[in-house]
């Protein structure tokens, strides 16, 4: 709480007073709130278990192709554990009618889980039809794109902040 001197140049109406008289001056007070955001613990309730979970998903890409359900199952557990996440920072912000960085995060987490799914399925079949480059093709896609959007993403956001 500060005070601080305001100067006027109207005549607040009064016809007589003349221009030189102009240049009242009156008293204001101040109030100033800085808010911070402890970022530390938001980033360890948040941000840390998402990423584990993409570590994860990440390690899944180096499970032998003929272990279809361990890799299924990595993806599945990815995706089940991010929804139970999200809905738990749901839970915890107030009811908006748009979208924060975090829902977008989020959003981005149960994409990499699903196409980890989806590339689980299409290792075993390319595997199993003696598809050798596919399979290959596939997994270094996964070992080099996680990454890469990770990397990216983060960088976009922090642009944004």
């Amino acid at each position: 709480v500060y005070q601080s001197m305001v100067e006027s140049e109207s005549t607040l109406g009064e016809t007589g007073m003349r221009m030189s008289e102009i240049g009242m001056q009156y008293a204001q007070i101040n109030n100033e709130i800085q808010i911070r955001r402890d970022v530390v613990n938001y980033f360890i309730k948040n941000a840390l278990p998402l990423m584990l979970v993409l570590m994860v998903l990440y390690a899944a890409y180096y499970v032998p192709a003929d272990q279809v359900a361990i890799r299924v199952n990595i993806g599945i557990t990815s995706l089940l554990t991010s929804m139970v996440l999200y809905q738990r920072l749901s839970s915890d912000l107030p009811s908006i009618g748009y979208l924060v960085l975090m829902d977008y995060v989020f959003f981005g987490v149960f994409v990499i889980a699903i196409l980890g799914v989806a590339a689980g399925v299409a290792v075993f079949i390319a595997n199993k039809n003696k598809y050798e480059k596919t399979v290959l093709g596939i997994n270094l896609g996964g070992r080099l794109l996680i990454p890469a959007g990770i990397v990216g993403a983060g960088s976009y956001l922090y642009t944004l902040m």
